[in-house]
């Protein structure tokens, strides 16, 4: 009696095995390879938060000062075009072009590069139509800059055998200043770029538009004067490892002493962490600190036309916004802000919430939160240019 009992659940068992694997048989196959559902396209906003180009792109960056903007409509390729504030391509992406971001019409050019042969992957430049002015030749180039320069880099090995890299190239494709230098960067409106030497044990400095040194190389790495608002710039001793603060003749208005880059904003004062507490403040060009360390988060200072400062600040895990002083603009309710706009704007969220909205400088919701804060196939910039930011509904 036992073994029959014993039998009846052996059979049993096997039954609810066999249930069991018909049961995942009939489950539709997947794999840990499948690709995950895209994210939502992406369109503009105006700041009132309506669509201005409704939600149609794969890829879209910030409007540029000149009122055109990269974008694609093809996913899984590089294949860019250019549109205007009213979402008309300007230049229609075709043949896997690559464009130059930001795209920026300067003299009439923009830079693109060439998928198609025999100029695969070579730059060069188009004008308005898509026409291609100067021919893809070069392994990399930089927009053209007020000067009427751009950044240029040609082959590794000259037609003599010498040693050619980066220089600058005029509106016609010439060399202004041949290609003698291992890295050169886009000149500043202050006239300068940043360069190095093939023999300058990989160092930088600043050169003119004559191709001639202002500040020798000697610095390890640099923050770059385009991220400065008031002509100095943090650059690192080689040596020490230390990063200091240098003006426009190369002199330090502080020595290095710090462990990253420190960046000034145009109200004189610099997010830095303090290295006991690991708590953020502000400082000055004197190292002093304006704002002691307090926070868990900082970001930095943004002035505006009427003179004021605002930096979002992180505490007890809520976002707000602090003056030049320390003291409270905003109180610090937000699950998020992030820098405010020349318009006044700033990308934000509620605590505890994954929708965006924009708030104004007294923490105002100006556009309720319904966008998503998902980078990808975008900038991090979500502030407003030509009155338009890029943006994903949720």
């Amino acid at each position: 009696m036992k073994k029959l009992k014993e039998s009846r659940k052996g059979r049993l068992a096997i039954l609810c095995l066999l249930v069991t694997v018909l049961l995942i048989a009939s489950l539709p196959l997947t794999s840990c390879n499948e690709v995950r559902e895209e994210p939502a396209l992406l369109g503009y906003i105006d700041e009132s938060g309506e669509w201005v180009i409704e939600p149609r792109f794969t890829r879209a960056e910030p409007f540029s000062d000149n009122g055109l903007a990269m974008a694609s409509e093809i996913s899984g390729r590089l294949d860019f075009g250019i549109i205007n504030v009213s979402g008309e391509w300007v230049i229609e992406p075709g043949g896997g072009n690559n464009l130059l971001a930001p795209p920026r019409f300067s003299s009439g050019l923009i830079a693109m590069r060439a998928y198609e042969a025999p100029s695969t992957f070579l730059w060069g430049y188009v004008d308005e139509t898509g026409s291609w002015v100067i021919e893809p030749q070069f392994k990399e180039v930089g927009n053209f800059a007020e000067n009427g320069l751009a950044m240029a880099k040609e082959g590794e090995v000259g037609p003599n055998g010498e040693t050619r890299g980066y220089g600058f190239i005029d509106v016609t494709g010439n060399w202004v200043i041949e290609p003698t230098f291992s890295f050169c960067g886009t000149f500043k409106p202050n006239g300068l770029a940043l360069a190095r030497a093939f023999d300058s044990g990989g160092l930088y400095g600043y050169i003119d538009e004559t191709g001639s040194w202002v500040i020798e190389p000697q610095f390890s790495n640099t923050s770059g004067f385009d991220s400065s608002a008031n002509g100095i710039i943090a650059v690192e001793d080689p040596e020490t490892k230390l990063w200091g603060i240098i003006d426009e003749t190369g002199s330090w208005v502080i020595e290095p002493r710090f462990k990253g880059a420190v960046h000034f904003a145009e109200n004189g004062l610099a997010r830095l962490i303090d290295e006991e507490t690991r708590l953020f403040g502000y400082i000055d060009t004197t190292c002093s600190w304006v704002i002691e360390p307090q926070f868990q988060g900082a970001r930095n200072f943004v002035t505006f036309n009427d003179g004021t400062s605002l930096a979002p600040v992180k505490e007890n895990n809520r976002w707000g916004c602090i003056d030049e002083t320390g003291e409270w603009v905003i109180q610090p309710t937000f699950g998020e802000i992030y820098p405010f706009g020349e318009n006044g704007l700033a990308f934000a969220c509620k605590r505890n919430s994954d929708r965006y909205g924009y708030i104004d400088r007294n923490g105002e919701w100006v556009i309720k939160p319904q966008f998503s804060n998902d980078r990808t196939n975008r900038s991090d910039d979500f502030n407003f240019s030509n009155g338009l930011a890029v943006a994903r509904p949720y």
